[in-house]
């Protein structure tokens, strides 16, 4: 699976978002910008990724997988982005709002 994400998503290290690292040992994301669009509809999409990926990091309790050598799916990635862009006490969001290619 995570050999999946590296070929769909990162050809090369000096690329936008950097998923090399998230078959290794560190298990790392590394986000430089996000890629170029030609619509306003697009520009929000990553704006919502960015933000809502930001925002659950922040919140998450990371104590708990601190230690751990499992790597999360893509599934995971998007419930955390969906769960970072939600208020406390909302309803949960369509999935649809953030299904796009490569998300």
């Amino acid at each position: 699976m995570k050999q999946s994400i590296l070929v769909g998503l990162c050809e090369s290290h000096y690329l936008s978002w950097n998923f090399q690292n998230i078959a290794s040992a560190c298990g790392t994301i590394e986000f430089r910008r996000p890629p170029a669009v030609k619509s306003a509809a697009e520009a929000i999409h990553w704006i919502s990724f960015a933000l809502g990926y930001v925002a659950h990091s922040m919140q998450r309790d990371w104590s708990t997988v601190a230690q751990t050598n499992t790597f999360p799916s893509m599934n995971d990635l998007r419930a955390a982005v969906v769960s970072g862009l939600q208020k406390k006490n909302e309803k949960p969001m369509k999935k649809k709002c953030l299904c796009r290619e490569g998300l």
